[in-house]
């Protein structure tokens, strides 16, 4: 049996429930073409057309219905679910749970007890400002021109600002060196997921829908830092879900290596990184010319005292669903 995608009917249910795929997006903080595929290819999961346009509007198809009603009193108890924890966590003080809402559940949430911990944050570096330069230049030779520009003094600041001690090593796999990374880190007054071997595989290389891959920052003592990424398959960005260093220092070094082996492809327009604004990587990703971005969402938080919203959350894009 074929499991059904919940992802795909969240977006289905929210584009019903809002009325249409834009007001959609804004509620998701998804584009508008990534909702648009993944209604798609709900569609094609179930072999049936659940929308249909009649002039401007999105109009529900008779299966459309049938599927939203289920949608319906699926999501209906998934909020019955973060009344019963929430109301858990009261007798469990010493536990708090943990979740990135859209902005259509931050609120319902907020309503039973949620608070706010913290934002999400986008970090930004540019690899290629061509398609950035030619709606503001609007001459194509002259945004080329200073893009070439742009791109030739980047590449030789990352070529000088690079140490040559560390390199990194590209794979589609974790190993046993991960676990024992894992066991190494400190993780002392962090609040932070669970990010061994198993963990890591689970969540990352046995995705059904994304290809994940791992950018290892190696020394001649071995392990000393990785990312976990993917580049979109319709838009040009690396987006980096996870990342994790023994040492701070570690964490320009490997951001600038990554950033050289990207801009010396040439496919990409940019690399992102979203964290949380308290997460302690934050502060010193513009020394590895990150440009940061205005916050694109918050991250929420249920516990009976209070006390772990004003905790460190080390919280990335990675911990999305978790």
């Amino acid at each position: 049996m074929e499991w059904l995608n919940y992802h795909h009917l969240l977006y289905f249910w929210t584009v019903v429930r809002a009325g249409s795929i834009h007001k959609a997006s804004e509620q998701l903080r998804v584009s508008s073409p990534a909702i648009s595929v993944q209604l798609k290819q709900l569609e094609g999961q179930l072999g049936e057309k659940l929308l249909v346009r009649s002039g401007r509007r999105l109009v529900l198809t008779e299966i459309g219905r049938t599927v939203f009603g289920y949608a319906e009193d699926i999501f209906g108890l998934g909020r019955e679910l973060m009344d019963f924890i929430g109301r858990h966590l009261n007798d469990v003080p010493q536990h708090a749970a943990f979740v990135i809402p859209t902005s259509t559940e931050e609120g319902a949430l907020r309503a039973t007890g949620w608070t706010t911990a913290g934002s999400l944050v986008p970090h930004v570096f540019v690899v290629d400002p061509t398609e950035k330069l030619e709606p503001l230049l609007r001459r194509p030779w002259l945004a080329h021109t200073a893009a070439a520009v742009f791109k030739r003094l980047v590449a030789i600041g990352l070529r000088l600002s690079t140490p040559g001690k560390s390199w990194l090593q590209f794979v589609d796999d974790v190993d046993e060196t991960f676990d024992t990374f894992w066991q190494q880190f400190p993780k002392r007054n962090m609040i932070l997921r669970d990010m061994s071997q198993e963990t890591l595989r689970w969540r990352y290389m046995r995705h059904p829908d994304s290809r994940f891959r791992v950018a290892k920052l190696m020394s001649h003592e071995g392990l000393e830092g990785y990312m976990i990424f993917d580049v979109g398959r319709r838009d040009p960005t690396c987006r980096i879900y996870d990342v994790l260093v023994k040492q701070p220092r570690d964490l320009r070094r490997m951001l600038m290596l990554f950033a050289r082996h990207f801009q010396t492809m040439g496919s990409l327009n940019s690399i992102r990184l979203v964290v949380a604004d308290g997460h302690p990587y934050s502060r010193d990703l513009w020394k590895a010319g990150f440009i940061t971005r205005p916050a694109q969402g918050v991250f929420q938080v249920r516990s009976a005292g209070g006390v772990f919203g004003q905790c460190a959350w080390r919280i990335t894009s990675g911990d999305q669903d978790v």
